[in-house]
């Protein structure tokens, strides 16, 4: 019994190493299905061949009617097609292909080669095309190209789809933490290569916390939650150029395309004047939590030469003015 157990824990362990070797393009190879369409079978049969030893799985016809008929039923990743297919003439499934399914790559193969034929075959959407005869070693860096791209493409998607996700925050709808970080490096590269001054400002607003748990009136508000008025303070402050951030809970960042100290300061007596007014307002309509502004700016390249030393001196700023 004992024996059994770690047999079979062995066996576990063995199948949890063999799938943690499996690498990202061996997956990708197993989940990209593949359409062979040849009318000649010597092709079909050694490019089928070929996939299978390197484990793509693949569906096989012989005539353009067929293959277009698969197409419809089943989302192929790759399409591999003879040019010249029987029930179709030239370019007839290729256009079909991309019209059925705009995102399958299609590798066209030809007998019959011209530099016409090549340049209609790319403006169709033909993402590989090469002659016969053909070398084994080309088909395979062909498909294996394209199956890196697709894993490319995927990865390039999902990330897209995490940053529109991502890319305000819901409670001030005032730019993320993570996006704030692609604005402030996209800008600093933008004043680099157009030798623009870029400014950078931190601001925390202390008593944020305490005035969101008093339950201030919405009425006081206009109409708003607290943070939602803090945010609309804060764009009443800036340029339309500028991009304002949720840095942290009751932290805000500031980039200031094109703008040096006496902009970052501009900024500064702006959203201590509109504080100041706002508290009087809260004041004015009941006893309500007070808010206390603290700064940290820095400039680049004044202050500093990259994003992090630019980062680092705002925050160290804000430190000390915030002591």
């Amino acid at each position: 019994m004992e024996e059994r157990k770690k047999n079979t824990a062995a066996d576990s362990a063995g199948h949890r190493l063999e799938l943690s070797k499996e690498t990202i393009i061996d997956f990708e190879k197993r989940n990209t299905k593949v359409l062979i369409a040849d009318d000649d079978d010597n092709i079909r049969v050694l490019i089928d061949e070929v996939l299978k030893n390197e484990h793509v799985p693949t569906t096989v016809c012989s005539s353009g009617m067929e293959a277009l008929d698969l197409i419809k039923r089943e989302d192929f990743g790759i399409i591999i097609s003879d040019i010249k297919i029987r029930d179709f003439d030239r370019m007839g499934l290729l256009k079909a292909a991309k019209v059925i399914n705009p995102n399958s790559d299609v590798i066209i193969i030809t007998g019959y080669p011209t530099v016409e034929t090549a340049v209609t075959a790319m403006r169709f959407g033909a993402a590989e095309y090469f002659t016969k005869p053909f070398s084994v070693e080309q088909l395979r860096k062909s498909v294996n190209r394209l199956i890196e791209k697709r894993i490319l493409e995927r990865k390039l998607k999902v990330e897209k789809h995490q940053m529109e996700i991502q890319r305000f925050d819901e409670e001030t709808g005032l730019f993320t933490n993570r996006y704030f970080h692609l604005l402030l490096s996209h800008e600093i590269a933008r004043s680099g290569r157009f030798n623009h001054t870029c400014g950078l400002l931190l601001a925390q607003i202390s008593g944020l916390k305490s005035l969101q748990e008093a339950e201030v009136d919405a009425a006081v508000l206009n109409g708003d939650n607290v943070m939602k008025s803090i945010s609309r303070l804060l764009r009443s402050c800036c340029r339309q150029i500028d991009f304002i951030s949720r840095y942290s809970y009751d932290e805000f960042s500031f980039v200031l395309p094109e703008s040096g100290e006496t902009g970052v300061e501009a900024v500064i007596a702006r959203i201590r004047s509109r504080i100041d007014a706002f508290n009087a307002q809260l004041a004015g309509k009941g006893d309500h939590p007070k808010l206390t502004p603290a700064f940290g700016g820095a400039t680049y390249p004044q202050s500093a030469s990259t994003k992090e030393l630019l980062l680092s001196r705002a925050n160290q700023n804000l430190l000390k003015n915030r002591g």
